[in-house]
């Protein structure tokens, strides 16, 4: 009876403590992060009873993650290329209601502008519609300065959505660097406690959703993580040693930015960010933001330059030749168009010669302009208007002293020019 109670009391303490296992998932059925823990049993060593053996019961050996290293790696991965999607819809659509909203984008103001150049073609003499030309044309230079600082906000948001994106990567690193720190007490994975593992991986996880990585893990479960093209190249996390995460300039490229590792130490500059939302906004502004700035000064520097050549070509009130409307000052692009003209009576509208329909005129007669280039005379030589024809002293050198104060060398005829 004795054996019978021993076997007993082992199978009950060995499902005491897998009951304890299941309560523990479930109460941990909802954290974030947590891996469900399996129950491993195996059997007591037999005892010998003569030519026989009998079983002795069950012991408890170990608990175990239930985690698949494959389906992490691909979940991370996954993930990250999710994340890449959401600041470059988010934002994309926000280039789009600024471009081609009427209410903010050039539509409207172009509209305005051409149709008040269009009515004081038709009635050059109104103040009234050169006032009007002359506010439509000063909102629609307003309306570029505003488009561009609407993309140049969006700029910095992005700038700065890098900058606390990068912030949040090194303090996983600085806490992926302490769970190795812990994981290094122990000599392999299967001894570590799973609450620790499952952090790493929680860690992992999250550092997904914010940058694309390289991952290997050593025989204790500690992680090495690198952002380079290679798992050599561009590591953050190597045992218990992190190192920082940074944005800067690019010192190649114009308008564009580039992530390095160590930027307060040896600089290293890391290619290949494509995923997770840093590489979503860095895809962001060198696909969509960058060549939308660039289109708009675009417009702005064309539509100054053809616009400015016109009252060259025209009169104003005045009788003058017209001068410049806009201007594109030192800030550059839309950023920068201003209107220079701000007196109505020197809008450039007249032309030298203009023959234009009356209403009232019901006739078919079509006018015709002819024009006769002036014949200008040249004066005739002066040898053929002086009298006596000019002497040789005409053609070489002579002298004047007091005895000869003067010397005639022609005569110009009475009357003439």
């Amino acid at each position: 009876m004795s054996d019978l109670f021993a076997v007993g009391a082992s199978g009950v303490t060995a499902y005491q403590r897998a009951l304890s296992v299941v309560s523990n998932n479930i109460a941990n059925g909802s954290a974030d992060g947590y891996a469900r823990q399996n129950v491993s049993l195996v059997s007591n060593a037999a005892s010998q009873y003569g030519a026989v053996y009998l079983g002795t019961g069950a012991r408890f050996e170990s608990v175990r993650r239930q985690y698949d290293a494959f389906v992490e790696q691909n979940l991370r991965n996954a993930q990250a290329d999710v994340k890449s999607q959401e600041p470059m819809s988010a934002y994309t659509n926000r280039i789009i209601d600024i471009m081609a909203d009427e209410s903010i984008g050039l539509t409207s103001s172009m509209n305005l502008f051409f149709e008040s150049a269009r009515n004081l073609a038709t009635d050059p003499a109104s103040l009234v519609a050169r006032g009007t030309f002359l506010r439509d044309a000063d909102g629609l230079a307003a309306r570029f300065r505003q488009m561009s600082g609407q993309l140049g906000l969006i700029e910095k948001e992005t700038r700065q959505g890098l900058e606390t994106g990068v912030d949040q990567v090194n303090a996983y690193i600085t806490q992926l660097a302490y769970v190795n720190r812990q994981l290094a007490k122990n000599a392999t994975e299967a001894k570590q406690p799973a609450e620790l593992l499952d952090q790493r991986d929680l860690l992992l996880r999250r550092m997904s959703e914010l940058i694309n990585f390289n991952t290997k893990f050593e025989p204790n479960g500690a992680v090495l993580v690198s952002v380079g093209d290679t798992i050599s190249r561009g590591i953050l996390v190597d045992g218990v040693n992190g190192k920082a995460l940074g944005v800067i300039d690019s010192p190649t490229e114009q308008d564009k930015l580039t992530f390095i590792v160590d930027p307060y130490g040896t600089p290293e500059p890391v290619a290949g960010v494509t995923s997770g939302q840093l590489g979503g906004l860095i895809n962001f502004r060198e696909q969509v933001l960058t060549p939308a700035q660039n289109f708009l000064d675009s417009i702005a520097e064309i539509f100054v330059g053809e616009v400015n050549d016109l009252p060259h070509n025209g009169l104003d009130l005045n009788g003058l030749v017209g001068g410049d409307m806009f201007q594109i000052d030192a800030n550059g692009g839309a950023a920068g168009v201003n209107m220079v003209l701000q007196d109505v009576t020197k809008i450039a509208v007249a032309g030298d010669f203009r023959v234009s329909d009356n209403p009232l005129n019901t006739g078919g007669v079509q006018a015709r302009i002819e024009y006769s280039a002036p014949n200008f005379t040249v004066p005739p030589a002066i040898d053929s208007v002086v009298e006596e024809g000019l002497s040789n002293d005409y053609l070489t050198p002579f002298g004047l002293s007091v005895s000869l104060p003067a010397k005639t060398i022609g005569a110009v005829q009475l009357g003439q020019s």
